[in-house]
């Protein structure tokens, strides 16, 4: 009787340890979701700054084209604006650095498993891992949708999915 006694008390030990690690487990990712958010938030927020700093901007260079004087004002704005955008730029830096730790992360994982996919497959699944169109790939590497398409096709029977297979929530599941 004495030893089922003392099996049940390292059982309720080891239960308790294990609740504990759970625990503890739990507020890291907690805290790890909160500063992704907090990130998110900052990033949003110096995006939609850099947005408005670059309409203002396109609409100054419009204005310095149809007017004749006072460029020497104008240009100097303009030259302000330029050092507001790069000052968002250095701000998101770190932020944006992350996100390209990330990147390394996931495309090595991805090279690990599918050793046949070249470099520029890999970034592409990046890309289809982030949702983008086909449009939106092609224009970034100034070729046709077609010619993305096929690249999805190609990194689709590499990863042995069939036509029908979503590509992204696989490469999310990665």
């Amino acid at each position: 009787m004495h030893f089922i006694q003392y099996d049940f008390l390292i059982i309720r030990k080891k239960n308790r340890a294990e609740r504990e690690v759970d625990q503890s487990k739990k507020a890291l990712l907690e805290n790890s979701i909160e500063l992704q958010e907090q990130k998110i938030k900052a990033l949003h927020r110096n995006l939609s700054l850099k947005m408005d700093t670059e309409k203002l901007f396109l609409e100054n260079i419009k204005n310095l084209k149809n007017s004749k004087e006072n460029t020497d004002v104008a240009l100097k704005d303009l030259q302000l604006k330029v050092n507001n955008l790069i000052q968002i730029d250095k701000r998101n830096f770190g932020l944006m650095n992350d996100h390209g730790i990330e990147s390394d992360i996931f495309q090595n994982k991805l090279s690990e498993e599918f050793p046949d996919l070249t470099n520029k497959e890999l970034k592409l699944c990046q890309y289809f891992r982030m949702d983008l169109s086909s449009k939106e790939i092609a224009s970034i590497y100034s070729t046709t949708t077609g010619t993305i398409r096929v690249y999805k096709t190609k990194i689709k029977y590499k990863l042995k999915l069939s036509k029908e297979d979503d590509l992204r929530l696989f490469l999310e599941k990665l």
